[in-house]
């Protein structure tokens, strides 16, 4: 045990006491690094409510607006309906009236006019002579 008692080896006692500020520093250290993770900690919950108030307030905005935009729907589709009705019935009337169109077309085009000249030739001589004076009047102006 010579050389090692020479130089001063460390005791079991001299060693616990030269250590302890620097387990008390090691012990201070980590106390901060807990208290820095807990501040971290405690914003992270802080921008998480935060967040979660954004949120509920955005989902009220949004029904809201989803309201409003059910509410001009309808309103829409009201006023479509009270102005497509009359649309509706003015096309059905047009539509019989080109129907009325077609119908009498189709009875000219069936009509036989050598047939009835020859059943009613008074009448033809007397439209004949209305039309020649008609276009007659018409020239001569």
């Amino acid at each position: 045990m010579g050389q090692g008692d020479d130089d001063g080896a460390k005791r079991p006692g001299s060693a616990i006491i030269p250590q302890a500020p620097a387990k008390g520093a090691l012990v201070q250290a980590n106390a901060n690094q807990h208290e820095a993770r807990a501040s971290a900690w405690s914003a992270l919950a802080k921008q998480e409510e935060q967040l979660a108030e954004q949120a509920v307030a955005l989902q009220h905005a949004i029904d809201h607006d989803k309201l409003q935009i059910e509410q001009s729907l309808a309103l829409l589709q009201d006023e479509f309906e009270r102005y497509s009705e009359p649309v509706v019935e003015t096309y059905e009337k047009a539509q019989k009236g080109v129907d009325k169109i077609k119908q009498g077309v189709e009875k000219v085009r069936q009509f036989e006019w050598r047939e009835w000249t020859h059943e009613n030739p008074w009448k033809a001589v007397g439209i004949g002579f209305a039309l020649g004076l008609y276009v007659g009047s018409m020239v001569s102006d």
